[in-house]
């Protein structure tokens, strides 16, 4: 039987269109595959600022000094946004663990950037309080509270400094700024009088505070307690300081006129406004003697 050459040309072509097909698809989709640009694996993002810093303080509290002290450093390598985030916090890590000398450079570089952060200077008093040096204290904590009257730390850190220094009226004034009541006042001041060895002007100053609250727990507590070991109230009598008039001259023996000694004074009785200030030991040297970044108006 005959079969007409373009029913055997249909035949062919309907077996081979698929296989056709399949390769020209193939085809297209590797030259789409070569037109696509080649781009470069995108690396892993930093971490977040917040992250590295939670990562940090969760290290300090396990006790890992060196390693949280190393992801502070890190955050602040030059050019980084957290750099002054970063010093705030190795500021605060080495305050906390008392290593004033590194907390207290890392302060005044923060200082350096903004002279007058409260908050700044607020700690750098601070580190002065934890030395001792309280006149130095005084002077910063005052000018934290130029910037920021609100502050509450400066305020209270200026009131000890005060009392510490023998200001008793000025640090029962500062501290009614910051405290609930007049009566906590008196208490600090009363509490740093009996650290001083003034057991007497302590009592009366607690026995101010129960005037003002008879209920005051704290007050009559130091009140038992001082009495119990043997402390008394002052004498009523109060002996005014006054400057003592030159004396008169009298005649010695031999004709030549001489001064009589100005006649001593008793400390002993004095009310709390006519106390003496303390004697306190001479400071060191004052390391914020140069700050460059107090105000000049400190000066005057």
């Amino acid at each position: 039987m005959r079969v007409s050459w373009r029913l055997t040309l249909g035949i062919l072509l309907a077996g081979l269109w698929p296989h056709l097909g399949c390769m020209h698809s193939h085809s297209a989709k590797d030259m789409q595959d070569q037109a696509k640009p080649i781009t470069a694996k995108k690396e892993a993002p930093a971490p977040a600022p917040g992250n590295r810093a939670a990562r940090a303080a969760e290290l300090e509290r396990a006790g890992n000094l060196v390693k949280a002290v190393e992801i502070y450093e890190e955050m602040r390598q030059p050019g980084s946004p957290d750099a002054l985030l970063a010093t705030k916090l190795l500021a605060g890590l080495y305050m906390r663990h008392n290593d004033l000398e590194r907390a207290e450079q890392e302060y005044r570089t923060l200082l350096k950037s903004n002279p007058n952060d409260a908050d700044v200077l607020s700690s750098l008093a601070d580190i002065s309080t934890r030395r001792g040096h309280w006149g130095t204290a005084e002077r910063i904590y005052s000018e934290a509270l130029r910037h920021q009257p609100e502050h509450a730390s400066a305020r209270s850190g200026l009131a000890m400094a005060l009392a510490q220094q023998g200001a008793y009226d000025r640090s029962v004034a500062e501290y009614k700024k910051v405290l609930k009541s007049d009566a906590d006042a008196q208490c600090e001041v009363a509490w740093v009088m009996k650290m001083q060895g003034k057991g007497r002007e302590a009592l009366q100053l607690y026995q101010t505070a129960l005037s003002i609250d008879p209920g005051h727990a704290r007050a009559r507590n130091e009140v038992a307690m001082l009495r119990d070991k043997g402390i008394t109230e002052t004498p009523a009598t109060i002996v005014r300081l006054t400057t003592p008039l030159a004396p008169a001259p009298t005649t010695s023996k031999t004709g030549i006129a001489e001064l009589q000694p100005a006649p001593s004074i008793a400390s002993e009785g004095m009310s709390r406004l006519q106390m003496q200030r303390p004697t306190l030991p001479p400071l060191e040297a004052d390391p914020f003697a140069n700050l460059d970044s107090l105000s000049p108006n400190q000066k005057k």
